[in-house]
């Protein structure tokens, strides 16, 4: 693995600069830099999670995680621990709660505003916060670029 230094003056010089873009090729150059910093760190941050969890397991094979003074590194689950079969037809109710979802048709709807001006009864907009995405868009193209 090669070796990642990290600067924090650099860094935030690199922000400034790449904060500035109105698409100049120098800001956009600055940027670059910055993403692919990131994508350094974050392979390197995967790298770091596999080689912790190896020497555990090797260790302590039912391994869940260490902590240090001010890391904690720990193995954390996602999503529904247990599924229902709801085509089982012993399936006992005491182990399940059923509920009834209601998602908004968002062509119907918009549809509707265009012919009626306003939405549906029942039917209200959500407020949505908005994230500004970065990426390259030509990830084969920047190879040859010098950043």
């Amino acid at each position: 693995m090669k070796a990642i230094t990290i600067k924090p003056d650099q860094v935030n010089q690199l922000a400034k600069k790449a904060g500035k873009l109105v698409f100049k090729p120098e800001a956009e150059a600055e940027l670059i830099k910055l993403l692919e910093l990131e994508k350094q760190v974050s392979e390197a941050i995967k790298a770091v999670k596999v080689t912790i969890a190896e020497a555990g397991e090797s260790i302590l094979p039912e391994f869940t995680g260490v902590q240090g003074q001010f890391v904690k590194c720990i193995y954390r689950a996602y999503g529904a621990k247990y599924g229902v079969d709801k085509n089982e037809p012993d399936l006992d109710k005491k182990f399940f709660n059923t509920s009834v979802r209601y998602l908004a048709d968002s062509k119907a709807i918009e549809d509707h505003m265009k012919e009626t001006g306003k939405t549906p009864v029942g039917v209200f907009e959500n407020p949505r916060s908005k994230t500004l995405s970065i990426k390259i868009t030509e990830p084969k193209k920047l190879e040859n670029v010098k950043t």
